[in-house]
C-alpha cells in the first residue's frame, strides 16, 4: 500500500521541478572576445583611457584584475556589475566612476575577455 503513494510522490516531484526548470530565465554565456576584439571593444568604449593590459594607467591593469579574479564562481558577472555601478576602495583611492553608457553585454563580453586575460 505504501509503494504506491512512494511512485505517486515521486512522480508529481519531478513533474514539478521540470515545469518551475521551465520557468527560469538563464543568460547565455558570452563567447570570450579574440585579444583583437577585446581591445577594440575596450577602445570603443573608453575603458583604454584609464586602463591598460599590462601597465597601471589610473586603474589597475587588465592582466591584474584577471589574477585576482580569475577562477572565482561569478567573477565575469560581478566585474560586469562594477563596471556599470562604479567602485572605490579595491585597487586604491581612486574610484571607478559608474560607465552607464556600456552596455550590459558588453560589461559581460568585456569581463569575460578581462578573464581570459590570466591564461596568457
Amino acid at each position: 500500500m505504501l509503494w504506491p503513494l512512494v511512485w505517486l510522490l515521486v512522480a508529481c516531484t519531478g513533474f514539478w521541478a521540470s515545469i518551475a526548470g521551465a520557468t527560469q530565465t538563464t543568460v547565455p554565456d558570452t563567447p570570450t572576445l579574440s585579444a583583437a576584439e577585446g581591445q577594440a571593444l575596450a577602445a570603443k568604449n573608453q575603458c583604454l583611457g584609464c586602463h591598460q593590459v599590462d601597465s597601471r594607467r589610473v586603474g589597475p591593469p587588465f592582466r591584474a584584475v584577471a589574477r585576482r579574479y580569475g577562477g572565482q564562481r561569478q567573477a565575469a558577472q560581478y566585474l560586469a556589475q562594477v563596471m556599470r555601478r562604479g567602485s572605490s576602495g579595491q585597487w586604491g583611492a581612486i574610484p571607478m566612476p559608474a560607465q552607464v553608457r556600456l552596455s550590459p553585454q558588453d560589461a559581460r563580453s568585456l569581463a569575460q575577455w578581462i578573464l581570459s586575460l590570466s591564461q596568457h
